[in-house]
């Protein structure tokens, strides 16, 4: 699902700055002349890269963190390119999360929701200001802001939404597949081509992502087979799924500002492990905090205590990969099969239509000028009166 122009553009009333991570960062001007260009090493993660550009004052800023020791943060001078200023993160791993800028109380600070922690700075010298652990180890969205709050979420590893996993469904789904002899166990001759460890079930079998694609049978079979008779019965399947749960959690937390070093014991105003989206931005409109899972989940929470509203289905499953926006009092989400669902913003889901626009979405719709800019697989669309 990605390409090397998955990073979205930013601009100015000058320039307009993009970054492909099989190049580097380029800028050009309204008219489409190149300005300058900025070749830069492609960081080495698993998914590609996804983070994009963001400008603060005369300097564009990028997340370069990848799984070979060389992360970074690199602001460069919007203007030629040069570099303004560096600032290693030798903590952290590959993430895909945008960085935002946080403005409150006079004060400006440069976010960074990365690898198992969510980091502020000093926007013009890159110098570290506080960090707050316990994300998961692939970060996503980007952070948002309101009620005076800093808002970060991501999905535990493998996508997962809620604080455990069930892994009776997980069970139901493989032997359903799987176990041909009806036994309610899986022996290893069952395990033919396709077989998978689910993950994500609001899915559908054949959707990326759905599964974890198995490549050595007798290795998998001996992760789960506790007691080494070559079938997985539904104990060892069950126990070894429960296992999961420990090592990545998912959350959302939401931090008071004026944090310094360590801000979880002081600055965190309330945290929840419930409904948190794998891909898309958490989205802030009018006191609440509205999160979309797969399956076309929708969690409505008061952002000021985090108290949850509403949980339901918006009647549009499948993945959802485009963030939710907001255009006047309504929203508007696109999901990867390309249903965009109109939601009134209220206490209660209120679906206003759904569209079917019959080609997939993965880029986030954008609105200017009393349009809404939407972009297919195949075609860009301009909606308005």
């Amino acid at each position: 699902m990605n390409s090397p122009a998955t990073p979205t553009p930013t601009v100015d009333e000058k320039h307009v700055y993009v970054y492909f991570g099989t190049y580097g960062l380029l800028c050009y001007d309204h008219k489409g002349n190149t300005v300058w260009r900025r070749k830069l090493k492609t960081p080495h993660n698993q998914y590609g890269m996804a983070t994009s550009p963001i400008l603060y004052k005369d300097t564009v800023i990028m997340v370069l963190d990848d799984n070979g020791g060389a992360s970074r943060l690199l602001a460069v001078d919007r203007d030629t390119g040069e570099t303004a200023w560096e600032q290693p993160r030798s903590l952290f791993k590959a993430g895909w999360s945008t960085p935002m800028i946080w403005r409150h109380d006079g004060v400006e600070e440069l976010i960074v929701l990365g690898y198992k922690r969510l980091t502020s700075y000093i926007p013009s010298t890159g110098e570290e200001i506080w960090w707050a652990g316990g994300f998961s180890v692939e970060t996503v969205g980007i952070p948002v802001t309101g009620e005076g709050l800093l808002f970060a979420s991501a999905a535990a590893l493998s996508g997962r939404g809620d604080k455990e996993r069930d892994p009776a469904k997980t069970w139901k789904v493989t032997v359903e597949q799987f176990d041909r002899n009806h036994d309610n166990q899986i022996q290893r001759d069952e395990m033919t081509r396709g077989f998978t460890i689910p993950l994500r079930l609001e899915l559908s079998r054949d959707n990326p992502g759905y599964g974890l694609p198995i490549r050595n049978m007798d290795g998998l079979m001996r992760f789960f087979d506790k007691d080494k008779n070559r079938i997985i019965s539904e104990k060892e399947w069950m126990q070894t799924m429960s296992g999961f749960n420990a090592h990545s959690q998912p959350t959302i937390v939401a931090i008071r500002p004026g944090a310094k070093k360590n801000a979880r014991p002081s600055h965190v105003a309330w945290e929840i492990q419930r409904g948190i989206p794998e891909t898309p931005s958490l989205l802030y409109c009018q006191g609440k905090l509205y999160l979309f899972r797969d399956g076309g989940v929708l969690t409505c929470l008061k952002a000021s205590t985090g108290k949850e509203l509403f949980r339901e289905r918006i009647g549009a499953p499948g993945q959802y990969i485009a963030s939710p926006i907001v255009a006047g009092d309504r929203i508007v989400a696109a999901s990867a099969r390309g249903v965009v669902t109109i939601i009134q913003m209220d206490d209660k889901l209120r679906v206003l239509a759904r569209n079917e626009l019959k080609e997939k979405i993965h880029a986030t719709p954008a609105v200017a000028d009393n349009r809404i800019y939407l972009r297919t697989t195949g075609h860009l669309y301009a909606f308005g009166k």
